[in-house]
């Protein structure tokens, strides 16, 4: 996984600061065009255009699949995806401020 592969000084686009954040339920399907030419053995991938907010939501920051990071939390094995999908999608609970999370995700040096 990577967490930001285009960082350019100036662009806005920076890694997650150390810290722990939530990570929320899907918000929804994404546009397919832009993932759905992740694939495994020529088939895309199971739920490519699911991503999951990172709180607060107001960054814009999501866990979703891929090669290239504008500061989310990219995952690179494509073959892993689906996994990290299903284990994610079937943990809920409550974050901190009532919202419902399926995990925490801490950001170390």
């Amino acid at each position: 996984m990577t967490l930001n592969s285009d960082w350019t000084p100036g662009s806005g686009r920076t890694p997650l600061p150390v810290g722990t954040y939530e990570i929320a339920t899907p918000d929804g399907a994404h546009p397919p065009g832009q993932t759905n030419f992740y694939k495994v053995g020529g088939v895309p991938v199971k739920n490519f255009n699911i991503w999951f907010p990172i709180l607060p939501k107001s960054s814009e920051r999501f866990i979703h699949i891929g090669h290239l990071s504008h500061g989310c939390i990219t995952i690179t094995d494509y073959d892993k995806y689906p996994q990290i999908h299903d284990y994610l999608i079937k943990h809920r609970g409550k974050g901190k401020n009532g919202d419902t999370i399926v995990a925490l995700l801490q950001v170390i040096k």
